[in-house]
Parts: structure tokens; sequence; C-alpha cells
């Protein structure tokens, strides 16, 4: 089996884009530089809800980053499942990784609540359901410093069943145009400097 890495493109506005691999429908990474012991603290923010079925998956995925200089914070918006306690496991794996307990608010509250509670220079926010590749953060922290102007970057993204195959993929090159009448780039593919 060949693997291929997410590739970087440049669209006509400067704005850049990563895409899919073609190929057997799974996601690989590749090697990143080994700055990221050094490199600026990036705030992981989950917000989760009831989601004891997928978060172990989700904390598994962003503790795996090639990028290590993380602080990864989970939001517990009141769930009534699981959720928390298994959060409460990886912080006790994980010395980057802590929980915040809260009401029941909404997931742009718990969001919003992970922000406030970040330490860091960049904030990456992941939904309790989301898999992050590898190597995400390395390469839009790469991304970033080449571009030292942006405040924002994402990524495009691919649908993954129950089984961990790729059944789709979704993302489109974002125009500073678009950004500026509040066209939205997908929150969960983003990375953002705390400016």
């Amino acid at each position: 089996m060949q693997r291929r890495p997410f590739s970087l493109r440049r669209n006509r506005h400067g704005f850049a884009a990563f895409t899919a691999p073609k190929g057997d429908g799974r996601l690989h990474a590749r090697p990143h530089d080994e700055e990221s012991a050094n490199g600026p603290l990036v705030s992981a923010i989950v917000p989760a809800y009831n989601a004891a079925k997928t978060i172990d998956e989700t904390l598994r995925s962003v503790r795996a980053q090639t990028y290590r200089n993380l602080e990864i914070i989970v939001v517990d918006d009141g769930s009534k499942d699981e959720t928390a306690a298994i959060a409460e496991a990886h912080a006790g794996q994980d010395p980057r990784l802590r929980v915040i307990r809260q009401n029941n608010a909404g997931v742009a509250a718990a969001r919003n609540a992970g922000i406030l509670a970040a330490r860091a220079e960049f904030v990456a926010p992941v939904d309790a359901d989301d898999i992050w590749a590898p190597a995400k953060i390395a390469r839009q922290l790469s991304l970033m410093k080449e571009n030292p102007n942006a405040t924002l970057c994402y990524t495009w993204w691919a649908c993954i069943d129950h089984r961990g195959r790729v059944t789709g993929y979704g993302g489109r090159p974002c125009a500073a145009e678009m950004l500026s009448r509040r066209c939205a780039a997908p929150i969960w593919s983003a990375m953002a400097a705390a400016r």
C-alpha cells in the first residue's frame, strides 16, 4: 500500500488549503521538522457534550500530534454520560490535557470557555467527534510561519465512516473577501492566532 500525504496548494489569493490524498481512502501523515518541542504553544479546544462514544478516539488523535507543544482543553458541557470520566482518564495519562466542567450551555459556550482558559499563541478547535491527521498542527503552524500576517488557516477535511474509511471530502479555498463578509471557514479544521 502506497501512502501519500495531504498536499499543500496555494490559490490565487495567497490562501492555502490542504488537499486530500487519492488512493486507499485513509489519512496518512508525513514527517515534519523537529522544532515542535520548542515551537509556540498551541491550545486544542475540545467542547464535549454526551460524547462518550467518540471522545476517546478524538483525544487519542490530538495527543498523537507530531507537534508536541500542545495544551489540550476539554470542556465538558454538562454531559450525562461518561464523557467527563473518559476525558479525565486521558488527563491522568497526559499532563498537557485538562478538563473543565460546566453546566450545559451549548457547544459555542463550551468552545468559548475553552478559548478563555487557553494560554497559547494559537488556538485550534476540535469537536469531540473529530479525528485529526497526525501532522495537522505541525503543517498548520508551518503555513502560519510562512505567512506571518495570517491570523487564520484551515484545512480541508475528510468524512470518515464508522469503519475508518473516507467517504468524502469537504472544504474549499477561502478568499480574504469571503472572510471579510463573515463567510466563515470551517471551525473544526481551523487554527487561529490568539492576537
